[in-house]
């Protein structure tokens, strides 16, 4: 079998009103200049999630954070609109529903997936959770930020991607439960936006904790009136 590795900017404080979005879910602050969710289908998901949009505060250059965090159970496969996402889902789902809870890292098996690896990111937390671990990074996102982090730790980015991935995988391995994220890039030109989508899923490490997080990426390049 195939595993994915072996076993061995602060938020913000203000103040932001919430309103409504589908099924009781609530998102803090309007959306900007896109939809604030564009790739998940909130109407197919669970009433009792939780839609929030710039928890963080201002992250470098990102704009649009919106994250969705999901109650414990099957993550509905139905709502992911990337190829990607659902396969990664479909495996998560039923190595829950064996395991009668969060599966182990052990389980996962990367072959079931292995037209989607290129998409996935496997980080461990290391130091009693003081920082995080790259297992592997697919090719895709080594392509698209023209760094290879696999080997390396969260502590030896530099920049957004520390500010922005650091706090959405402590959040995953802190609640025990998958998280959604969007966010978005523009370009120098303002007219056109890299949109990225990822659901990142928790999964347990060994008895003495190290848990993971396994987490598949997807970006799409988007024309945006008002960039």
């Amino acid at each position: 079998m195939v595993t994915l590795g072996d076993d061995k900017d602060r938020p913000s404080d203000r103040s932001q009103g919430t309103f409504p979005v589908s099924h009781g879910a609530q998102v803090s602050s309007p959306p900007a200049s896109i939809d604030v969710v564009q790739f998940l289908d909130l109407a197919l998901c669970p009433p009792d999630l939780t839609v929030e949009q710039d928890r963080m505060g201002p992250v470098h250059r990102y704009q649009d954070i919106v994250e969705v965090a999901f109650p414990a159970g099957t993550l509905p496969i139905e709502a992911f609109q990337h190829g990607p996402h659902r396969a990664l889902v479909e495996v998560w789902n039923r190595l829950q529903q064996s395991d009668g809870g969060i599966p182990p890292r052990s389980a996962f098996d990367v072959m079931e997936i292995l037209p989607s690896a290129a998409h996935l990111t496997l980080v461990q937390e290391i130091e009693d959770g003081a920082d995080l671990h790259y297992r592997v990074q697919g090719g895709v996102i080594v392509s698209s930020h023209s760094r290879e982090m696999t080997g390396k730790r969260m502590s030896d980015y530099r920049g957004g991607p520390a500010l922005l991935h650091g706090p959405l995988y402590r959040r995953v391995i802190d609640e025990r439960r998958p998280v959604y994220c969007e966010h978005s890039i523009p370009s120098p030109q303002q007219d056109t936006v890299q949109r990225w989508s990822r659901i990142c899923v928790p999964l347990l490490g060994p008895a003495d904790g190290a848990h993971f997080v396994l987490n598949s990426a997807v970006r799409v390049n988007l024309e945006v009136a008002g960039y």
